[in-house]
């Protein structure tokens, strides 16, 4: 099974808000939570309807890269296709991007959320 169908269907069953960038932090948060367990603590900074940041505090990701030889960032690759497929599955009049990630060495994730299309109106995916 593919990863965006598990995504979809938690996202569907919890009835969770994707219509702008503020509901796709949180309902990405949630989904992020289930699938990671109690390890995975974050938090929405700001948003707006046009973009949000999602910090991650904890996550169970950068211990694997850490234990990984050095050089192997692939925990962070998967995640990284993960996160950044989801939000635009979720709603395709967004995207996302990394500003940090703790995989990489930063303390913690920042995960900004935006608009991909400014100005246009904004519409939860059917």
């Amino acid at each position: 099974m593919e990863i965006s169908c598990v995504v979809d269907d938690i996202v569907r069953n919890l009835s969770l808000p994707v219509g702008n960038a503020g509901e796709l932090a949180d309902s990405f948060r949630t989904v992020m939570a289930i699938l990671f367990g109690p390890d995975y603590k974050s938090e929405t900074l700001e948003f707006s309807n046009d973009g949000a940041v999602v910090l991650v505090k904890r996550c169970p990701l950068p211990e694997r890269c850490m234990g990984a030889k050095q050089g192997d960032i692939s925990a962070f690759q998967r995640c990284m296709a993960l996160t950044l497929t989801t939000i635009p599955h979720l709603n395709k009049r967004y995207s996302a991007r990394f500003v940090r990630a703790m995989c990489t060495g930063d303390r913690q994730c920042e995960l900004k959320i935006e608009g991909a299309e400014p100005g246009k109106d904004v519409q939860e995916k059917k």
